[in-house]
């Protein structure tokens, strides 16, 4: 049996009016906290839209198929490797997802099975500002806890 201890946050990286973050709860089966993030993380090519972008089916479907589709990496277990994997996207002005980069990541192994989710997530309604479309940033934070080491019989 496998353990897995994940934490994932969905960051937003356009702005809000705020400058303290806010962090509300979402599902306490699958631990999971929105941050909307502080004004610093606007910018002119990403500006805070009017509306943000939209997974398909919205949050509970995102985190769902972020639980679903997220495992721990064996050859990571075999090597004793955790910690925080921070993923950055882009939701473009079509709902397509691009410029995945890993901004932390404690293995390859986690680097890549974050890309490929990241490049698999359905077409999201993209952000709107002044009735147009515009893109947007956000971030995937999971925490890998340290797994108990196996010994064979």
């Amino acid at each position: 049996m496998r353990f897995l201890s994940i934490c994932t946050a969905i960051i937003l990286m356009s702005g809000c009016a705020s400058t303290e973050p806010k962090i509300q709860k979402h599902n306490d089966n699958f631990p999971y906290v929105e941050i909307i993030s502080p004004v610093e993380y606007r910018s002119e090519q990403y500006p805070a839209p009017d509306t943000f972008a939209k997974y398909p089916g919205g949050k509970e479907r995102l985190m769902n198929y972020i639980r679903m589709n997220t495992r721990y990496p064996i050859e990571a277990l075999r090597d004793g490797d955790y910690g925080d994997v921070i993923m950055t996207y882009v939701i473009g002005t079509d709902g397509l997802i691009k410029d995945i980069k890993a901004e932390t990541s404690p293995s390859e192994d986690f680097t890549k099975m974050f890309v490929r989710l990241i490049e698999n997530m359905d077409r999201w309604q993209p952000a709107m500002l002044n009735g147009e479309a515009v893109e947007q940033k956000y971030a995937i934070k999971t925490r890998f806890n340290e797994a108990p080491i196996f010994k064979g019989n």
